[in-house]
């Protein structure tokens, strides 16, 4: 049966799921004093990127453009064109980032963060052809006290 269980769509094993080839990722912050307050005020960002990977183990996807087979003309097809759903993640950045203000002897500490701060949008999962995709940009702000 091609397009279920490990078998792909052309009778041959599927890819392992959840396996880009490449993955990179890099971070980084900042401290930097405010004048001689006490305070600091911290930048950070860090970024990953992915190559195209499988997210489904028979690796099954719906592309567009029309196929003939014995049964018939189908206006799209498992073998390549434009992506419309399944289990085909393409290559994707995701940037997160984020800003604080620290008290002195690190007393207190306010921040404002974002994750997925481009709302880049990628396939996460799939299951009975459906995409399921990843979290969309979200905004979060913390405050925290020591005592």
């Amino acid at each position: 049966n091609c397009a279920s269980g490990i078998v792909n769509a052309t009778g041959g094993l599927a890819e392992p799921v959840r396996t880009p080839d490449w993955s990179v990722a890099f971070g980084g912050s900042y401290t930097m004093d405010l004048a001689d307050s006490g305070w600091t005020f911290v930048p950070s960002i860090s970024a990953n990127w992915r190559s195209e990977m499988e997210t489904a183990t028979a690796n099954f996807s719906i592309y567009s453009g029309a196929i003939t087979a014995a049964q018939g003309t189908f206006p799209n097809n498992p073998l390549g064109g434009e992506f419309i759903a399944g289990s085909y993640s393409g290559p994707a950045w995701v940037v997160n980032g984020g800003v604080a203000i620290v008290a002195p002897e690190n007393r207190m500490r306010v921040s404002l963060e974002c994750s997925n701060c481009f709302d880049n949008v990628q396939v996460q999962s799939a299951l009975g052809n459906y995409s399921y995709y990843n979290q969309p940009m979200m905004w979060m702000v913390r405050a925290k006290y020591n005592f």
